[in-house]
Formats: C-alpha cells, structure tokens, sequence
C-alpha cells in the first residue's frame, strides 16, 4: 500500500472536519481498501470513516492523536498517525501559525504579532465582536505555504494576502470559511489547480487569484458562487475552455481570464453576464468568431480581446454597446471592414 503523509489537522470545538483517505492511502493495484480510524482522546475529537471519508469531530480542546488503518483485501494492514488540535483560543493559534509558517521575522510590518495585546492591535487584524473578521497582510513580505490553519478563522470575512511570495497549493482548507466575501491571493507564486472547495464559499464576493502560477482547467465549483461580483485567474498557467457555466454567476460584474492558456471559441452564454463591466480574456488561444450575442452587454464598460487567434468580421452588435469605454481586439485575424456602428 502507498501512504501520503496525512495533516495536522486544525479544528474548532463543535465543528467536524473530513479528510478523503482514498487520497492519502491507496493500493497499488487499485484494489478497495477498508479503513479504522481510532483517536487516542476521545474527550478532545472523537473519529468515524464512512465511504473512505474520515470525520474527526472536535469535543472539547487539547490534542488528540488519530491512528487510521487501512486493510486490503487480504487484510494485510498499514496505519499512519497524525495530530488533531483543538486550540482554546482558535483566531490567536491561527495568526500564530500564519506568523511562523510564512517568514513573520522577515516581514515588512509585524506589529505587536507574537505578543500579549489583543488581536485588534497586531497589525493587519480586524476584530468584531471578538472574532477577527479582517486579515490584511498584501505586500507584506509573506513567503512559503499558507497554512491550513486560517480554517480556525470561522469568523474572517476579508483575507488579503496578495503581493507576496506566498508558495504550494491554494488551500482547500479555505472553503471552510463560510462568512468570508473577500479571497485576495493574487501576485504570489501559487502552484496547482484552482481547489474546488472553493465552491463552498458562499458569501464569497472577491476573489482574485491571479498573477500566480495555477494549472488546471477552470473549476465548475466556481459556478456555485452566486454572490461572486469579480473573478480575476489572468496570468495564471490554466487550459482547458472558457466554461459555458460562467453564466450562472448572475452577480457578476468583472471576469479576467487574460494571459492563460485557455483554447477554444467564446462562449455565447457569456452574454447572460447582464451586469458584466469588465470583460478581459486577451491573451490567450481562442478561436472561432466573436459571439454577436455579446452585443447584448449593455452595461460592458471594457472589452479586451487581443492576443488571440478569433476569426470572422467585427460583429455590428457591438456597437450597441453604449457604455463601451475600451475595445482592444487587436492580434487576432479578424476579417472585413470595421463596422460603423464603431464609428
């Protein structure tokens, strides 16, 4: 049997965490594997495995050590253990950890991080209610992981992390913070597909995860975000089509896709965006024609199309559009004049 390493895994009390085992232990022959899970204190998180899904249930705070076996077949058995904590003051063990793991020494700003003041005085820090609902850190000089941990921030609302050097995988920890409205992780050095946790996200109304380094195609749980007002992946490494089910995102006023490696036509159904401002998918490898149907945007304020390999004539229709302020549809191999409803 194969064994990935299993997380520490961070915990609120009351709350329940689940981690796909099939993800983490496999048979190299493909084969089922039954799995045990045990924890070593019950009255700190209790444990139970269902369809290959562990569910640690947090009871009350300290540290537990969960033990998980797996049995093939055969009942030949291999087990691996790891930590679930439950902190007494989950917002302070959070920040602590974000502090250690991304470089807090080496910080542009760190005030009163580390010390006995309350969490409103470090720097960064929004506290409501005495929850921290706002965690401000862009251009801060951040470095390495982003730590699962910010899980245990149940009452964020604003994580602002962009412009730092922040490294790995967009964790799918995130999706567990159900109040949070903004996700700004854009211009780092991110890696690895867009998590479809995501999609859990609610109240989410940001999110700007561009300037990195993702892969992948464009998650459908992205499709699940009906407050989403601005989705920004541009200059990421992403593949794939410009997905039809950007359509459902009826709250959407700013979609950029520039300078990926998306392929294929645009998507007519884009037009049913009919709050859409801001529109930019240069940059990329589409083709086919440009969908008259976005002629319907009235209230399109920018249109980007450059850099692409689109063909056919200009459609007409986009001269409707009486908002318009910006139009680049320049690299590409549009044919026939240019309409004079443009004029």
């Amino acid at each position: 049997m194969v064994i990935d390493t299993l997380p520490t895994l961070p915990l609120v009390t009351g709350a329940t965490a689940a981690i796909d085992l099939t993800a983490h232990l496999r048979d190299p022959e493909g084969r089922t594997l039954r799995h045990v899970a045990e924890s070593s204190d019950p009255e700190v998180a209790t444990t139970t495995v269902s369809a290959g899904t562990l569910n640690i249930a947090a009871v009350s705070t300290g540290v537990a050590t969960v033990t998980v076996t797996a049995f093939d077949p055969e009942d030949l058995s291999i087990s691996v253990s790891f930590r679930a904590t439950v902190p007494d003051d989950p917002d302070r063990a959070a920040l602590v950890a974000l502090y250690e793991a991304t470089g807090g020494p080496y910080w542009r700003r760190s005030t009163n991080w580390l010390t006995d003041a309350p969490l409103e005085q470090w720097y960064g820090v929004e506290v409501d209610s005495g929850r921290v609902v706002g965690l401000n850190l862009r251009n801060n000089r951040l470095r390495n992981r982003v730590p699962p941990e910010l899980v245990l921030l149940e009452g964020l609302r604003e994580l602002r992390l962009d412009w730092n050097s922040l490294s790995g995988p967009v964790p799918a920890e995130l999706g567990r913070l159900p109040l949070l409205r903004h996700l700004e992780l854009g211009n780092n050095d991110l890696t690895g597909p867009v998590p479809p946790e995501i999609g859990r996200l609610a109240s989410l109304e940001h999110l700007n995860l561009g300037d990195n380094q993702l892969t992948g195609s464009v998650t459908r749980a992205i499709a699940k975000l009906s407050n989403l007002q601005s989705l920004s992946l541009h200059r990421n490494r992403l593949t794939g089509p410009i997905p039809g089910f950007l359509a459902e995102l009826g709250s959407l006023n700013r979609l950029e896709l520039y300078f990926n490696r998306l392929t294929g036509p645009i998507p007519p159904t884009i037009a049913e965006l009919k709050g859409l401002e801001t529109l930019d998918l240069g940059g990329n490898r589409l083709t086919g024609a440009i969908p008259p149907e976005m002629g319907q945007l009235a209230n399109l304020k920018a249109l980007m199309l450059h850099s692409n390999d689109l063909t056919g004539p200009i459609p007409p229709g986009l001269g409707k559009l009486l908002n318009l302020r910006r139009l680049d549809l320049q690299t590409n191999n549009l044919t026939g004049p240019i309409p004079p409803e443009l004029g």
